[in-house]
């Protein structure tokens, strides 16, 4: 999948990393689809994905 990198490097990219990228558009469908029914649009707050992948391996 990931060449060059030990797994726990994989680990956190994929733990922090893509959620990082995919949150921005899921956050806007969320928006979109609630808006689009009549609702108030659902407001996700940004996540350091980071900074709880971090948190967690500490109470580990």
């Amino acid at each position: 999948m990931l060449k060059g990198y030990k797994e726990e490097e994989i680990d956190e990219i994929l733990l922090t990393e893509c959620p990082h990228i995919l949150l921005p558009y899921a956050r806007l469908h969320a928006s979109n689809l609630t808006a689009q029914t009549g609702f108030s649009p659902a407001l996700i707050q940004e996540i350091n994905f980071k900074e709880v992948y971090e948190s967690q391996n500490f109470a580990k």
